[in-house]
This record gives structure tokens, sequence and C-alpha cells, in this order.
């Protein structure tokens, strides 16, 4: 995921719901890893 991950549609809302559900995916990884979070330090 993360960087490889894309998500598109023919709608702006779909899109989003698409969005949504690949962050959920990537924060439930990271947390069934163990790992932090990245930050966004810049």
């Amino acid at each position: 995921m993360g960087k490889y991950s894309q998500t598109d549609s023919k709608t702006y809302e779909k899109a989003l719901e698409n969005a949504k559900e690949i962050l959920e995916d990537l924060v439930s990884a990271y947390e069934e890893m163990g790992k932090p979070l990245p930050m966004d330090n810049g």
C-alpha cells in the first residue's frame, strides 16, 4: 500500500469513499504489525 495505492472513480464521491477504505486498511496494517504510523515532518 502506501505510495503504491491509487484510487479513482467516475465520481468524486466514489473516489473519496475508495480513498477512505485505503486509509483504513493502511492504519489496520500498521496496527497489526505494531508499527507507528509514518509522520510527515515537512
